[in-house]
């Protein structure tokens, strides 16, 4: 008898956790509410991404692009780009991915 009693209440703290989950489910999807907005193209940024633009705006007239993405050519573009200070042009490092060419 005591096996009996102790499936029974097994069974009955199964079935109210697992109709617990369900009830709470059921009740946080009621609430939920999404709203989709159109989003539109900023043609402010495109213009702030041009390389030429920044070099304008920050007086540089060196540009050092580098095209890896192992960070090892960044670093070296921006060794060059410090070079350039020697020769007294100020330079920026580029990656062409992020600029508009």
């Amino acid at each position: 008898p005591l096996v009996i009693i102790l499936l029974v209440s097994l069974l009955a703290g199964t079935a109210w956790y697992l109709l617990k989950g369900k009830k709470k489910e059921s009740q946080a999807s009621q609430f939920k509410s999404y709203s989709i907005q159109p989003t539109t193209v900023n043609t402010m940024t495109m213009v702030e991404n041009s390389f030429i633009k920044k070099l304008q705006s920050s007086g540089r007239r060196l540009v050092v692009f580098y095209g890896s993405q192992t960070g090892t050519a960044e670093e070296f573009a921006g060794r060059l780009a410090k070079e350039g200070i020697r020769y007294q042009m100020k330079g920026m490092v580029a990656d062409p991915e992020e600029c508009n060419m």
